[in-house]
């Protein structure tokens, strides 16, 4: 007797269930138009910060710097793109900021690689310590060629141990 009982219950359970999953299925069509089952995705395009290149006309490359690297940080790379654009436009010989647009220009988001290759050479011309070819062959394996062992081993050299953004593009090459 307990036996039918308890068939009884998983019968009224599984037809529940079935019924359940009809109407989530039901759901999906609103006016005979199916709704996409795909993965729900934002209608809107993303948030842009609006980086207007004549707000910043009367500032400083260092400062320009400073804004690009914080927007880099909270990775809105279009925007830190623009600002160190307009950093590099100020004063053509900001080397951090040339190779903040090797970073930018190399990211998936922008793909711009032509645009990455000529600012790594810019970087190159602008560089502080033009003998430092080791640290500039690793940022090129980092961001061009994408050879990550090799961008560690160049970038975590003796050669590049003076340069203060070293733990960042190290970090960056061994977490590749």
């Amino acid at each position: 007797m307990k036996s039918l009982f308890y068939t009884l219950v998983l019968l009224a359970v599984l037809v529940a269930s079935v019924s359940f999953l009809s109407s989530l299925d039901k759901r999906r069509t609103q006016g005979g138009v199916e709704r996409s089952r795909g993965p729900i995705t934002l209608s809107r395009p993303p948030i842009s910060l609006g980086i207007d290149r004549v707000a910043y006309a009367d500032t400083s490359a260092e400062r320009l710097y400073a804004i690009g690297a914080e927007l880099l940080n909270l990775w809105h790379e279009r925007e830190a793109a623009v600002v160190f654009e307009q950093a590099v436009a100020v004063d053509s010989s900001h080397h951090q900021s040339w190779l903040k647009l090797v970073e930018c220009y190399a990211d998936p988001l922008l793909s711009r690689f032509d645009d990455a290759k000529a600012a790594w050479r810019r970087a190159v011309e602008t560089s502080p310590d033009p003998s430092d070819t080791t640290w500039m062959a690793g940022i090129k394996s980092l961001f061009l060629d994408r050879r990550y062992g090799d961008a560690a081993d160049q970038l975590g050299g003796g050669g590049a141990t003076g340069r203060k953004e070293r733990s960042y593009y190290l970090a960056l090459a061994q977490l590749s």
